[in-house]
């Protein structure tokens, strides 16, 4: 297969790791994912700016995001290097794997301790595991590669058994338990990631089983509105992109669950199909939207989210995919737009 330009930069690329920059504020090892709090800034009442104070829904541009942007790259390129198909893009990708989930020297550990710290506040929060929501493709990019025969045997073996780690890490940390009793979309994303991550897990019919409770008791039981909004995300500076975001969430759960259909569960006369009717005229017609604009990217919105496809094939919608083909990508917007969309490789999952 040809090659075009961008393959032909990623192979010719150093493999991304989070080892390539130095965290100097974190309190974890060079191997530990760092990140700041996205809306915390320094107080221009201290000469030392500690302890930074929160602006809700504005993310600071000077707060460290280097190890994100190396996490999403390498999810982003991975894509571009299985789609390809070439010999030469498969040794690349088998090269990524074993750089940023193996090698000692340039792994990422399987934890995430010090992700969303606030400096003069605390080393790392358990809202930070919502970091790792950028890698729920990767299991089943993993997994097409096996099968396909292009994922070198200690790649396959060596990436599940990291994703089987911080799955257990994930259940048994602190931080993760306190994740998951969130009542907002930081607890759907820790589901999200659990659901997919458990897949390379032996404890995944048991991780799905909960994952399911999650889903009726909490996504459709608590969060959900009657009339299919998600309330705790429209009382946000983002309403906007937070419903889609929490929405979206809550799709891949019903996605990526296949011990019970979850996008036909229906609880009090609330379900993924009335989260649709909800949010979708909103995608279509974002001037329609009463509940006030997001305070960020607001005019580069809607793009492409992964709701739509899944959605689409859950309830043979065509309507629904050309809504999403018809939207533009959001790593074609901005770094911030596309950090901040749910899934990234809706493709993977046809």
């Amino acid at each position: 297969m040809a090659f075009s330009e961008e393959i032909s930069r990623i192979i010719g690329s150093p493999d991304p790791t989070i080892t390539s920059v130095i965290a100097k504020m974190s309190e974890g090892s060079r191997n530990d994912f760092y990140s700041n709090g996205d809306y915390w800034w320094p107080d221009p009442s201290k000469e030392d700016g500690l302890p930074y104070i929160r602006r809700d829904g504005l993310s600071n541009p000077d707060n460290f995001t280097a190890h994100r942007h190396i996490m999403l790259k390498m999810v982003h390129d991975a894509e571009l290097l299985y789609q390809n198909g070439s010999r030469e893009a498969a040794a690349k990708l088998n090269s990524m794997m074993r750089t940023f989930f193996l090698d000692p020297c340039t792994r990422m550990n399987p934890s995430l301790n010090f992700s969303q710290a606030i400096p003069g506040v605390c080393a790392g929060r358990s809202i930070g595991l919502i970091d790792t929501l950028h890698l729920v493709d990767i299991p089943f990019l993993l997994r097409k590669m096996k099968a396909t025969g292009i994922a070198d045997e200690d790649v396959y073996k060596g990436v599940s058994a990291w994703f089987s780690e911080y799955t257990q890490w994930l259940i048994e940390s602190e931080f993760g338990r306190k994740e998951g009793s969130e009542h907002n979309n930081h607890s759907i994303a820790y589901y999200a990631q659990l659901a997919s991550f458990s897949s390379c897990s032996p404890d995944k019919a048991e991780i799905h089983s909960s994952c399911i409770r999650f889903f009726k008791e909490q996504v459709i039981g608590r969060q959900m509105a009657a009339d299919g909004s998600f309330p705790f995300e429209l009382a946000r500076t983002k309403p906007y992109s937070y419903s889609i975001f929490a929405f979206d969430l809550a799709c891949y759960l019903a996605e990526v669950i296949d011990e019970e259909d979850l996008w036909h569960y229906e609880s009090d006369g609330k379900s993924i199909r009335k989260g649709l009717d909800f949010i979708v005229p909103y995608i279509r017609e974002k001037s329609a939207w009463p509940y006030g604009s997001d305070v960020q990217h607001w005019d580069e919105l809607p793009v492409r989210a992964s709701f739509l496809a899944f959605a689409s094939k859950a309830y043979d919608d065509p309507g629904l995919m050309e809504l999403w083909k018809a939207l533009p990508a959001a790593d074609d917007i901005t770094s911030e737009v596309y950090r901040n969309s749910a899934v990234k490789l809706a493709d993977l999952y046809f």
